[in-house]
């Protein structure tokens, strides 16, 4: 089984959370998307806004794309979900 572990970069419940969810044993679960770091949509977005870019371009930029088929790739594979709240 694979779990795929929702939650807000913020949350720093989301990494306690997948550890308990691996250790019943015989599930993944996949929380590698939390390792950007609690302030990287932040960083994002200023760094977009830097460049003069609106919101809808920056959508249409490298970065949003490969973390956006990043999420989706790995959402496919799942077999479950689970939300952490509070969530952004």
């Amino acid at each position: 089984m694979i779990v795929y572990v929702i939650g807000s970069l913020r949350n720093p419940h989301v990494p306690e959370i997948a550890a308990l969810i691996r250790s019943v044993g015989r599930c993944e679960a996949f929380d590698d998307w939390y390792a950007a770091g609690r302030d990287a949509d932040d960083e994002w977005q200023r760094y977009e806004q830097a460049r003069g870019r609106h919101y809808e371009d920056a959508l249409g930029g490298w970065h949003a794309t490969h973390v956006f088929a990043f999420d989706v790739f790995h959402l496919n594979r799942a077999t479950a979900g689970v939300l952490i709240l509070p969530a952004g």
